[in-house]
């Protein structure tokens, strides 16, 4: 399913009356975050994956409860991709034909923050989302976290050579989710789509069906300031020096849309985390625990907080929990353990949880200090940052009426049929 036959499945509020690219689409998408909305005036539509069950139907899911074995099947068996029959007509643009937005009143300037950015070096290729401030017609700055690409790009300063990239603007929800999993280095992203598509990803020149393609190159010999910008933690992240990526050509569709996707808007948290949520539940699996459920909470911005439901059948289990996660969530803060029967999306169970179950000593909570953290935790150092995991599932051992809910016999149909009027009592 390309980008276009995706919107085309959804009902977005439509906003006929001309708004801003500077702040007013941005605090229009806030206000009706979890909905999709269209502006017909840009052709731009944004909040498309800002449901978890919006995120599962892009990739044809009934509904967000077949997401973790869905992507755990494509994880360990890779599609293939195939040349498109279809080949979409391009025309020639500039960057100021691009509804690009500024989104929030300290940000740096204008930022494209719904690319798959995809590099090819030696045969490896890469594809992950970045941030692209856009200070000038010519050049553009990447903001490149130290993962695949940044190693890639360091290969190429090393040789004094650039490295070509192609910023792809709606892509398919497939290629959309692969750019944020993060893979092993060999992996190509493009063939995980693949395997989310049902085992084949039609390409046209190596790249996925795109709405609009920035080609250009990041330069080896040059940097330039990048941010202030407001990142899905709900702050400010800091003034970098980052690559300029040089604009060679732009190419579009005759007709395109321009997805836009709000920075701390729930699209972002969701599209960053979610890939996350089925690796948490596949490494703490491996490692013997009989996990139910992986959450990660909104209160921690959809990535630094992880709530987890296990059948516990052995005290250690809860240490196992905190290897996995770390394993395969490095940026976690809080882990939250709880028994099966919590609803791990439900903060007030959780809540709860911790409150009638944990017993707070020398080994609860655990904490980790001077550990490989998140740089969007403005608490880190560095790499370096703390962890805490706190178990709150009963003991194995316990008095089954000291942990009893209680229970009030009634018949619930009955209640339905109640006629329930409001008035003052004489």
């Amino acid at each position: 399913m390309n980008f276009r036959q995706y919107i085309k499945t959804l009902n977005p509020i439509f906003i006929e009356e001309k708004v801003d690219l500077k702040f007013e689409i941005a605090a229009i998408l806030k206000k009706l975050d979890g909905t999709p909305v269209y502006f017909p005036t840009y052709r731009l539509i944004g909040n498309i994956y800002s449901t978890p069950d919006l995120y599962a139907s892009s990739v044809g899911l009934n509904d967000f409860s077949e997401w973790i074995p869905f992507f755990i099947k494509a994880r360990y068996n890779f599609g293939k991709l195939i040349e498109s029959k279809n080949t979409p007509k391009m025309k020639k643009v500039s960057i100021d034909d691009l509804p690009i937005l500024t989104h929030y009143e300290k940000d740096a300037g204008k930022y494209i923050t719904s690319d798959a950015l995809i590099a090819t070096r030696d045969g490896r290729t890469n594809v992950s989302t970045h941030r692209i401030l856009i200070p000038n017609k010519g050049e553009a700055t990447l903001r490149i976290v130290r993962r695949d690409l940044y190693e890639l790009f360091m290969d190429a300063k090393e040789h004094g050579e650039d490295l070509p990239i192609d910023v792809c603007i709606g892509v398919p929800p497939s290629v959309q989710i692969a750019a944020a999993t993060s893979l092993d280095p060999l992996e190509n992203e493009l063939e995980f789509a693949a395997a989310l598509e049902g085992g084949e990803l039609p390409t046209i020149n190596g790249l996925p069906d795109s709405e609009i393609i920035i080609k250009g190159k990041l330069l080896h010999d040059k940097v330039t300031e990048e941010g202030p910008f407001y990142d899905i933690a709900e702050k400010y992240d800091i003034v970098r020096k980052e690559p300029v990526l040089q604009i060679v050509e732009i190419l579009a569709k005759e007709d395109f849309i321009y997805h836009a996707l709000l920075p701390a808007g729930m699209d972002h948290k969701f599209l960053m985390g979610l890939p996350r949520v089925p690796v948490i539940y596949d490494e703490v699996k491996k490692l013997g625990v009989d996990v139910k459920k992986v959450y990660l909470s909104s209160e921690g911005f959809g990535w630094l907080k992880t709530i987890i439901g296990i059948k516990k059948k052995s005290e250690d289990d809860i240490r196992k929990v905190l290897d996995g996660t770390v394993k395969a969530h490095y940026s976690t803060k809080i882990i939250i353990v709880v028994d099966e029967d919590i609803d791990v999306t439900n903060e007030s169970e959780v809540q709860k949880a911790i409150t009638l179950n944990t017993k707070f000593d020398n080994n609860n909570p655990i904490i980790l200090t001077d550990v490989k953290g998140s740089s969007l935790d403005p608490r880190a150092e560095g790499d370096l940052g703390s962890k805490m995991l706190i178990d709150a599932t009963k003991p194995l051992k316990f008095r089954k009426e000291s942990f009893e809910q209680g229970k009030i016999p009634f018949d619930e149909s009955k209640f339905e049929k109640f006629k329930l009027s409001r008035r003052k009592i004489d």
